[in-house]
């Protein structure tokens, strides 16, 4: 057995952060994982956008094509729910059109990392709870064989194990040594969310203490780098949250001891 923490209910629906309801126009009600972490999605969102527009010189860059890319992150991080909570809809523009109001060589680049094998679409019940989509996962190691996700999150595996990468490439720009780099990215990985055993609540292994753990390893310059990105508060607190025992093979494990 192992101890997870409950992040809410699975059918529970609630308010964007006024960030999010700004930059993304958001005035409907979205899922309340989401909502909770909505001011760390906005950060997300600006920096998917801006880096998708680095291939070429600013001058080239419209307002319409910044306004499509950051559009299709905002649609993709908010899905809505509708009043009764029980479906989560992703409101996406067509992934074949993405980045056509920019230049060839952004479009190219969009297209480039497949994000339409990834991308959901259309309605989700919120109660139904399914095996992720791991395929083409690099450096998140498969999910146990009980592990199951909420069918609207069923491509977030595949989304968390390219953060992972990401994270990885940038924390070689910084020299972190092999053994911080592991231990960032079993917490990244480990960070996803999965369904109770009941089937009734969000859960996760990953806590502030180690998300802590995994900050703290890292060189200053990389903690501040990725400082935007996490907010180890938003977390479970072993402490004073109630762990859930779940058995080993039904969920991801986040960070080291």
């Amino acid at each position: 057995m192992v101890n997870a923490y409950s992040l809410g209910p699975l059918n529970f629906c609630g308010d964007a952060m006024p960030s999010a309801k700004t930059l993304c126009n958001i005035n409907y009600k979205i899922p309340g994982v989401t909502s909770k972490f909505s001011n760390l999605f906005t950060n997300d969102i600006r920096t998917f956008t801006t880096a998708s527009l680095r291939a070429v010189p600013s001058s080239q860059i419209t307002p319409a094509c910044r306004a499509e890319i950051q559009n299709f992150y905002c649609r993709l991080f908010f899905p809505s729910c509708n009043n009764a909570t029980e479906l989560i809809t992703y409101n996406l523009p067509n992934c074949t059109n993405y980045g056509n109001k920019c230049p060839q060589k952004v479009y190219d680049g969009l297209h480039r990392i497949n994000i339409c094998q990834v991308v959901p679409s259309g309605s989700f019940r919120t109660d139904v709870c399914v095996k992720p989509n791991v395929q083409g996962t690099k450096i998140c190691p498969n999910p146990p064989a009980n592990y199951l996700t909420p069918q609207w999150l069923r491509h977030e595996d595949r989304l968390n194990d390219r953060s992972a990468q990401g994270i990885t490439q940038a924390l070689k720009y910084y020299n972190v040594s092999a053994s911080c780099t592991k231990t960032m990215q079993q917490f990244v990985c480990g960070s996803q969310l999965f369904c109770s055993p009941d089937k009734t609540r969000l859960l996760t292994t990953a806590t502030q203490r180690t998300c802590h753990n995994a900050l703290k390893c890292l060189p200053i310059k990389a903690q501040q780098a990725l400082d935007k990105f996490f907010d180890c508060s938003l977390l479970p607190n072993e402490k004073t949250d109630t762990a859930i025992s779940v058995p080993l093979d039904a969920a991801l494990i986040s960070g080291t001891s």
